[in-house]
Formats: structure tokens, C-alpha cells, sequence
């Protein structure tokens, strides 16, 4: 009986990462609620206090952000808008606490990133097929940009991230197969990289990058290994190529309200310096609370002439910005040393894959502010929660 809820109940915590590259948040939601109840009542309560115990400081600095979100209430003017955003963080309370409280294998963390790169996959089948549908019928064009995120129900960049995941999770597990499943390997990574493409997203090209030097890394002791020549050859082809072809050249520039084309580099420009202006005028130190962070940006987008942003009510497109219009410096403080104690545990034990995945969300966190969307909240709380934890051994126990 122990072991059927033991199944059950990693069964759900998979399931949170499976429904996640899916149309509809409600789906992912629903496992998410499906995944903390079966913790309530499948995980035995003396092991969750046991390792909540042993891990009750790595427990707070990892729901920290969390927390912050509480304290940020009580200095902020705009309760209905800050109560909103407490409640979207939740997950930073609830993957901590799960994966604080049990006992994580490394296969367990394995399989869990197995069936989300899967699901990843599927899902961009599907959108891929549905896409070639219409093509065939003339209904429109649907394999590219935007238009690809209609069908997919998912921000382009958000769907990128999912799919640099995958490439880390694939890459990393050729290396333990033989042959003849290698060749299974490169085929879905030839997969990957083609929805890349279609999704064409900058900071995801800047995202490979870095994965395949990381990669190229690990074989650099070894001089008879032309491996890591490869991966880097691979790397600078990869650039040259993605940046150069047409239809990313296309992808950088976008259009005005008014249909007026802006270059890509100078909107973020612009964008990026009213919100710098933005935290000069609130409190650096604090922020301007839960509620508040962009109350007063979009006028400075006007100031700018920015009516793109002013329009279309963009945040930030930075994450560490988007921490100090909320929260100040304090807040990227805070923020920062999470992610250099997990990066720290990660090169320790010598984690390259989890090594990955936290720089791949660093990068895109430079022109995205990820921590503001269901998808980018769920995948980031649950994979540092995951990650921190796999790399955190304790003692064993044996509970009766």
C-alpha cells in the first residue's frame, strides 16, 4: 500500500511538468492541485517533517521569493493587484515544500525530466500538425512566430525555453545510450532544434550557445576527445546560422501600433530605459511593493514615445529588473544569491545538466522578466526546487 502511494504521488509530481507545454493554464493547474494533495496524504507525515527538518533553511531561501511577495503587501497601495500576484506565486511556496519534505532519487528527478521533454515534444507535433492542416486547406500560414504561439496557446519565448530544456535533458542522455538509441536521440534533437527555428526567438540561440559550450566543457581533459572541437564547430555554425537566415532577420523587427517598423534592438532599448526610470523614481532599496511594480511604467513609456509599450502594457522584459520594480535591491539580492547557491551545488557535485538549465534561464531572463507568466513561474519554481534538492543529500532514514 506504502508503495502504490509512493507511485501514485510521483506520478502527480510528473504530471505537473507533462500538462505544462499544453494549451490552457487550467489543465496545469488542476495537476498542480492534484500533486500537493497527493503529498498530503500519500507522503507519510513523520518522513515529510523528517526531511523538512534536515532541510528547513534550504526550504525558506528557496519559497523566499514567496515571502517577499507577503512582505511587499504591507507597503503597497494597490492591494487587489498585489493579492493577485501573491496568489500567482504560489508555486514558490508549494515545489519547495514538496520537494523539501521527500525523499528524491536522482532517477526520479531523471524520469520527471524525461516525460517533460516528451511532453514538449508531442505538444509541438501536434502544433506542427494542426499547422500544416491549415497550410494545406489555405487557411493561413501558422508555422512561424506568432502566429505558431496561437496554436500552441503559449508565448513564444516560454515555449523556446521548454524546448532548450528538452535539448539539454536529450544531449545529456546520449551520452549514457548505445548506438543505435543514439540515433533515436539525434532525430529528436533534429526535432528540437527545427521548432526552435520556427519559434525563432533570439535569446533562445544565445540560450543553445552557452548549453553546447557547457556541454563542450566536460571533455576538455580529455585532448584525444575531438568531442568538444565538434560541439564547438557545432556552436559557431549554429550562430551563423540562425542569425543570418531570412526569416530570423524578419523576426527582429517588429511593427508600431501606428504600423510603423522599429528595429527590435532599438525598441528593447528604449524600453528597458523607462524602466531604469522607473526605479529611479520609486524606492530603490524596496521597490514599490506587490501590488505596484508597474504602476507609473507605462507613462514612462510615454515619455519616451514609447507607444509600443505604452499600447500593448509591457513589463519589464527583464527579470532582474522586473525583481527591483517590485521589490528593490533587496528583492535581486535575494534573488541572485538563490541562484548562485543552486549553481554552487550544481557545480559541486558536478551536475552539468541541472548546471544547464539554470544558466538557460538566466539567459533568458535578460530579456524576458520569466517570473511573470504561469509557464515561466511553474517550470523555474519547480526545476530549482527539484534541482536544489537532488543535490542536497541527507542522511538516510528508514521509516516504519
Amino acid at each position: 500500500m506504502k508503495a502504490l502511494k509512493e507511485h501514485f504521488f510521483y506520478w502527480s509530481l510528473t504530471l505537473v511538468l507533462i500538462t505544462l507545454p499544453f494549451p490552457k493554464y487550467s489543465l496545469n493547474s488542476i495537476a498542480i492541485i492534484l500533486c500537493f494533495t497527493s503529498w498530503l496524504f500519500c507522503v507519510p507525515f513523520n518522513e515529510k517533517i523528517y526531511y523538512l527538518k534536515k532541510r528547513r533553511y534550504l526550504f525558506f531561501l528557496l519559497s523566499s521569493f514567496f515571502w517577499l511577495s507577503l512582505i511587499g503587501l504591507l507597503y503597497t497601495s494597490n492591494m487587489e493587484e498585489g493579492l493577485k500576484n501573491v496568489k500567482q506565486n504560489l508555486p514558490f511556496l508549494i515545489f519547495p515544500l514538496v520537494f523539501s519534505s521527500i525523499k528524491l532519487e536522482e532517477k526520479n528527478s531523471s524520469i520527471i525530466l524525461k516525460y517533460f521533454s516528451f511532453s514538449v515534444l508531442i505538444a509541438a507535433f501536434f502544433a506542427l500538425s494542426k499547422a500544416l492542416f491549415f497550410k494545406i486547406n489555405n487557411i493561413g500560414n501558422y508555422f512561424f512566430f506568432d502566429q505558431l504561439a496561437i496554436i500552441l496557446d503559449k508565448h513564444t519565448t516560454y515555449f523556446a525555453l521548454f524546448v532548450i530544456v528538452t535539448i539539454i535533458y536529450f544531449l545529456y542522455e546520449a551520452t549514457k545510450l548505445s548506438w543505435k538509441k543514439k540515433m533515436l536521440i539525434l532525430l529528436l534533437l533534429a526535432f528540437s532544434l527545427l521548432v526552435l527555428y520556427m519559434l525563432s526567438t533570439r535569446i533562445s540561440v544565445l540560450g543553445l550557445i552557452a548549453v553546447l559550450l557547457i556541454y563542450s566543457f566536460q571533455f576538455q581533459t580529455n585532448k584525444k576527445s575531438p568531442i568538444r572541437s565538434i560541439i564547438l564547430m557545432l556552436t559557431c555554425l549554429s550562430l551563423l546560422f540562425v542569425y543570418l537566415t531570412p526569416n530570423f532577420q524578419k523576426r527582429f523587427n517588429s511593427k508600431s501600433p501606428d504600423g510603423i517598423d522599429i528595429s527590435d534592438m532599438g525598441s528593447r532599448v528604449t524600453h528597458w530605459k523607462g524602466v531604469v526610470n522607473r526605479i529611479g523614481n520609486e524606492n530603490v532599496v524596496f521597490g514599490s511593493g506587490t501590488g505596484d511594480g508597474h504602476d507609473g511604467l507605462y507613462e514612462e513609456y510615454l515619455k519616451l514615445d514609447f507607444k509600443t509599450g505604452y499600447s500593448y502594457k509591457y513589463n519589464a522584459h527583464n527579470q532582474y529588473l522586473e525583481v527591483i520594480l517590485f521589490f528593490g535591491f533587496i528583492g535581486l539580492l535575494l534573488f541572485l544569491f538563490i541562484l548562485y547557491v543552486i549553481l554552487r551545488k550544481c557545480i559541486k557535485k558536478r551536475d552539468y545538466v541541472s548546471f544547464s538549465v539554470i544558466c538557460v534561464f538566466m539567459i533568458f531572463m535578460i530579456t524576458e522578466s520569466i517570473l511573470e507568466r504561469h509557464s515561466g513561474i511553474v517550470l523555474f519554481s519547480f526545476l530549482i526546487s527539484m534541482i536544489a534538492v537532488k543535490n542536497n543529500k541527507i542522511i538516510k532514514r528508514v521509516f516504519k
